[in-house]
């Protein structure tokens, strides 16, 4: 093998390296803006839950309400 046929092996594997290196740099920014999409769903569904045990509170204490002024 010569010297030429070692230096473009060489040159070509450092141009394949770098162009992984790049497109995993692209694929981890994409995978932190799925990461930040989905903390933001999870805080929304967290908020909503919130909302909807509030309702279900104040429907239990009506429901036990009721059942008090039917009982008596």
């Amino acid at each position: 093998m010569g010297v030429c046929t070692v230096a473009a092996s060489l040159v070509a594997g450092y141009a394949t390296l770098k162009s992984n290196v790049s497109a995993n740099a692209t694929d981890i920014g994409e995978v932190e803006e799925s990461v930040d999409r989905l903390e933001q769903r999870s805080a929304d569904i967290r908020e909503r839950l919130k909302a909807i045990e509030v309702i279900q509170q104040q429907q239990n204490e009506t429901l036990r309400r009721i059942l008090r002024a039917v009982e008596q």
